[in-house]
């Protein structure tokens, strides 16, 4: 607190002519009518569990499938920096334009089956948790870039991608790039395709993959295909895919 107010009087210092001294005239000077002192209780309340998202619903995806980027689990008490941490997950993904939550308080709606069992004379054994609404806007599911440059060994280059970032009722996504010079050539297709239960990290992952290079005497063309299982982990500051399945 000391520090906000620091910073507050270092800009106000500079935004207004001699307000530092006149809080130091206040200060030190005898008129006790012009002073006061503000005192501020916070009452926190006791910790609430998340016990139930209430999900916006999104036309053509099916309820639940947003649960997979949660960085939460219900019945693990209430965290904002997860929910946000979810809505920020959901919105890099791309498969929504914007997501937050607006949690609240729910009196009646705690499952026992999620909860730890506590004295009754604790603080934080009173019934009700926390609830979370998740507002969503789903925005287009498509994006196109592209990109033209020059350059002294390859010439003009062309640079390019596609996605589609809600396929179906389980939000899959497909995506194509392409790069295209005088000297290389590369195209590359991927799906993520989720088909396992909504909400579920598991998915597969079919690819393929063509390049093609022109060297003075010779042209390299190499192909790839691979069809494998998927599924990802994610802590607050790192996210892991793990893949296996067959390369052609």
């Amino acid at each position: 607190h000391a520090q906000i107010a620091a910073r507050w009087l270092e800009v106000e210092g500079r935004r207004r002519a001699n307000f530092k001294q006149q809080i130091q005239d206040l200060e030190h000077g005898g008129d006790i009518d012009q002073k006061g002192r503000i005192e501020v209780e916070i009452d926190s309340g006791p910790r609430q569990r998340l016990v139930r998202i209430e999900e916006d619903p999104v036309p053509h995806l099916q309820v639940g499938t947003l649960r997979r980027f949660d960085a939460f689990e219900l019945g693990e008490y209430f965290n904002d920096d997860f929910l946000t941490l979810t809505s920020r997950r959901v919105e890099e993904d791309g498969i929504l334009q914007n997501s937050y939550f607006i949690p609240e308080c729910d009196s009646e709606s705690r499952p026992e089956s999620q909860l730890e069992s506590r004295s009754e004379s604790s603080p934080e054994s009173k019934p009700g948790g926390a609830v979370a609404q998740q507002k969503n806007f789903a925005g287009k599911p498509r994006l196109f870039t592209f990109g033209i440059g020059v350059d002294t060994e390859e010439y003009v280059i062309l640079k390019g991608s596609w996605s589609h970032h809600r396929i179906g009722t389980k939000g899959s996504k497909f995506s194509t790039d392409f790069y295209a010079s005088y000297k290389r050539q590369e195209l590359n297709l991927g799906f993520d395709w989720y088909v396992f239960a909504p909400g579920s990290r598991w998915h597969l992952l079919p690819n393929i993959s063509f390049i093609h290079e022109r060297e003075p005497n010779s042209h390299y063309i190499s192909g790839e295909a691979q069809f494998a299982v998927a599924r990802t982990w994610d802590t607050q500051n790192l996210g892991f895919q793990f893949s296996a399945g067959p390369v052609l």
